[in-house]
């Protein structure tokens, strides 16, 4: 499965590193604003090789969206309008709530997986990816009854066979409620 991170720093890596790391079914490809990322990324061998949007929306079926908070919503509108139906698109940023509200009246927001892999560091960049960054972790899925079946079950496999996520927790809306997930089941 030809997959493409955008967002090559600690958590886009390390999942990029992941997907790589076995014989697994993923060709990763990357997709950064820093060249610095980008020079680092397939130095490191995080990425078969780097590619910009429109080349990865053309190769790849499955997009990773790991970039800032404050540009993620944009991206993601972005991506959408460009994507068919055999495209999966998810993100693994903080900020569910702000994000599942700027996709919601989009045309393939099926298409989307609003996830949250609940790992992170001190260090910064694609030098400071590392395997087991998410080892032991939870990983969030918000607004699940909004994603098509295919596109949830890919990335909770994605999750699983990489051995990104110990769990995945299944919100059945963007935000996260006080008492936590309404379904929670093993990776």
């Amino acid at each position: 499965m030809k997959t493409a991170v955008n967002g090559l720093g600690l958590i886009g890596g390390s999942i990029a590193k992941e997907l790589n790391r076995q014989a697994s079914p993923f060709e990763v490809y990357g997709i950064d604003s820093s060249e610095l990322h980008v020079s680092k990324a397939i130095e490191l061998g995080l990425v078969r090789s780097t590619l910009s949007l429109d080349e990865a929306i053309n190769r790849c079926t499955q997009m990773i969206l790991v970039v800032p908070a404050d540009k993620i919503q944009a991206l993601a509108i972005d991506v959408l309008d460009r994507i068919g139906a055999h495209h999966i698109v998810f993100d693994v940023g903080s900020t569910k709530d702000e994000i599942c509200k700027t996709v919601a009246a989009h045309t393939m927001r099926h298409r989307f997986v609003a996830a949250h892999a609940l790992a992170d560091t001190e260090f910064l960049g694609p030098e400071a990816t590392h395997l087991n960054l998410f080892r032991g972790k939870k990983n969030i899925i918000c607004g699940a009854e909004r994603s098509d079946d295919d596109a949830l079950i890919l990335v909770s496999t994605m999750f699983k066979t990489s051995r990104i996520c110990l769990i995945n927790l299944i919100l059945m809306a963007c935000m996260m409620p006080s008492s936590g997930p309404m379904i929670s089941a093993e990776c």
